[in-house]
């Protein structure tokens, strides 16, 4: 089986910085890391556009993007990738602030290894997909509770023909009227009752018109 690769696209413009997460990178073994490099926040945006990635890690102090607008923006524009933010060891607070602003985690630059940014980056696409599936849960728990509030509604029914009155005072089909609200589609069938009571009228019918014919 082949060992897993995490493709990672790092936003920085300071070389050395670059260089240091690479070497990083390579010591922490297990998993693989694929490390791309865009030293400018409109070239990264742009890689992100062009390609996948698993994790960002972004810096905070780009020639072209400063501070947790970079993150905003990135946020904006490819709300799905996780971030982790790099900043520096005098600004702690706007590495907290990041986490607090949709960033997955962030690292002090020159008090990690490679080990522990390997966990970093691990912890935060696991935090992200964490994150995404809460918010898909949320979505599906609002939408059925609207279902409900819907079908809870006291709702006029002909007693004869089962058509509904709709909110426009318009009769309905029952079928129609539940498919729009709900987005529920209908399979026809036969339920055992009125299964018996159509086998039952079908056989009187022919049984009348087989007196009519001996007659």
């Amino acid at each position: 089986m082949a060992a897993e690769t995490i493709k990672v696209l790092l936003i920085e413009d300071n070389p050395g910085d670059v260089l240091l997460v690479r070497e990083m990178l390579k010591e922490a073994g297990a998993p693989r890391f694929d490390l791309c490099v865009a030293d400018r926040f409109a070239s990264g945006i742009e890689r992100l556009r062009q390609d996948r990635y698993d994790v960002v890690i972004l810096d905070l102090g780009l020639p072209d993007s400063q501070g947790l607008d970079s993150l905003r923006e990135l946020h904006r524009q490819v709300p799905k990738v996780p971030v982790l933010v790099m900043t520096g060891l005098a600004d702690e607070d706007t590495g907290i602030k990041a986490v607090q602003e949709g960033a997955q985690d962030y690292v002090l630059k020159g008090t990690t290894d490679g080990k522990s940014l390997a966990r970093n980056i691990r912890y935060a696409i696991g935090r992200k997909q964490i994150l995404d599936e809460r918010d898909m849960l949320i979505v599906q728990l609002q939408e059925a509770l609207g279902n409900i509030r819907t079908l809870k509604r006291m709702v006029p029914i002909c007693s004869w023909c089962k058509k509904i009155r709709d909110d426009e005072g318009y009769w309905r089909q029952l079928e129609a009227y539940v498919t729009e609200q709900t987005g529920s589609v209908f399979s026809h069938g036969c339920c055992v009752e009125c299964e018996k009571k159509v086998l039952y009228e079908f056989q009187e019918d022919l049984k009348a018109v087989k007196q009519g014919e001996t007659k």
